[in-house]
């Protein structure tokens, strides 16, 4: 790693932080660690995180609360990405539907919402909500 590199990822990025209240070198450092895991590993990180996110839907996001019911699932029927097939795919058309009351999460504070909005380039724009979290990840990603 050049000093340049490892001055932006060990100050400048850390500082940043700080002043933009994000989370982008705590990503950086796990994306440079995850880079390694084994498929089994990914895999395991990857099913484990998505039953968090289910439960998470399940209690916080009306939407995901009722579409449970009406399939009589529990978040316990998903537990690999296999199970996703229980469910039915998320459309733009239903995300404007529901937007911003029952497909937003109830427990995340605004404070840490970001507003975002797609282009519209493939038809009308979408939007939506990512938190200052999920953004700071997608930096550290880029």
């Amino acid at each position: 790693m050049s000093f340049y590199s490892r001055m932006t990822q060990n100050l400048v990025l850390p500082l940043s932080d700080v002043v933009l209240g994000r989370s982008v070198s705590k990503h950086l450092k796990f994306l440079d660690k995850s880079q390694w895991w084994s498929p089994e590993e990914l895999k395991e990180y990857q099913n484990e995180k998505l039953r968090a996110l289910v439960k998470h839907a399940y209690t916080n996001v009306p939407y995901y609360h009722n579409l449970f019911k009406e399939r009589k699932l529990i978040p316990d029927d998903i537990k690999t990405t296999d199970d996703l097939l229980k469910l039915p795919m998320l459309t733009k058309e239903i995300i404007r539907k529901n937007f911003p009351h029952r497909i937003v999460a109830r427990s995340i504070p605004k404070k840490q919402m970001m507003f975002q909005g797609s282009s519209g380039s493939t038809g009308e724009p979408l939007q939506y909500y990512i938190t200052k979290d999920a953004y700071s990840f997608n930096v550290a990603c880029v």
